[in-house]
């Protein structure tokens, strides 16, 4: 189980103004949580290195055995508030082991994805991320998330329902999941 966190100092970054959050868990060791940095390119490939082949299908619909640094840098030096990012980290080096994102799609809406290293999922680093993305991207005025998961995705599924009420297109292939973060969810059935 993951204890409360516990602001540890404010950092801005990617325009992101925000306290950074730090939780501990059992077994897992401290977990800190801030907002995505142009430095984290590279650690973000050794993040993507570390996912297991089932993990990167249910993230990317598919096989992508690396991130390459074009990829890495895109996805690390954004301005935060039309892409905004948040990460998980872990050491003393800022090991990262969670990452959540939006990219802004309109006005009020944003496709988001979230990935967690394998050690650390079922342990609310998700949650947990999900909560600080929300935050930024209502700050931002995004009041709905779009996400296209797999069916099968039930991990990611439940985190969308945690954000707020959903609404599901579901095509062959992955559904179209649309979260309304300014209505409240719906309690756990």
């Amino acid at each position: 189980m993951v204890a409360e966190d516990k602001p540890i100092g404010t950092r801005v970054a990617g325009g992101i103004s925000s306290a950074s959050h730090q939780a501990h868990q059992r077994d897992a060791g401290d977990v800190h949580f801030r907002p995505i940095r142009p430095d984290d390119w590279h650690r973000l490939q050794l993040f993507h290195l570390r996912l297991s082949a089932a993990t990167v299908a249910r993230r990317f619909h598919g096989a992508k055995r690396e991130l390459s640094a074009p990829l890495a840098h895109r996805f690390t030096d954004i301005d935060g508030r039309d892409n905004a990012a948040w990460v998980a980290t872990t050491g003393t080096r800022g090991r990262i082991v969670g990452v959540a994102r939006y990219f802004r799609l309109s006005p009020t809406s944003a496709e988001v994805a979230f990935v967690v290293e394998d050690g650390y999922q079922h342990w609310g680093v998700g949650r947990r991320l999900m909560d600080r993305l929300r935050g930024t991207a209502l700050e931002k005025g995004i009041t709905d998330f779009v996400a296209e998961v797999l069916p099968t995705n039930t991990g990611m599924l439940r985190l969308l329902r945690q954000a707020g009420p959903i609404e599901v297109r579901r095509e062959p292939d992955a559904w179209e999941v649309r979260v309304d973060m300014t209505r409240e969810p719906a309690p756990p059935a």
